[in-house]
């Protein structure tokens, strides 16, 4: 099961473990410091996502993508003629 975060109005953040269907449960009870009901689900992403769209590894260089996905781009490139894709 996955953790989620959660922040109310008053500053109070929270970590809880929920099944996916039930990520919402916390938004729906008061808040643990103040009691009020204003707790959201926080957006939370990885930082490994984030070094994945920059395409530079940590020390600057720049990353060559799987060759393997580099095969996949061109097969579709040649299933869909006239596209604009560069690969």
């Amino acid at each position: 099961m996955p953790f989620y975060d959660y922040i109310c109005k008053c500053g109070h953040q929270f970590e809880e473990q929920h099944k996916i269907a039930n990520r919402d449960e916390p938004t729906k009870q008061p808040c643990p410091s103040c009691n009020e009901d204003t707790v959201t689900q926080k957006i939370a992403v990885p930082g490994f996502v984030y070094d994945n769209i920059s395409g530079t590894t940590i020390k600057g260089h720049k990353k060559k993508p799987d060759e393997a996905f580099t095969d996949h781009l061109k097969q579709m490139k040649r299933n869909y003629p006239g596209s604009n894709m560069n690969v």
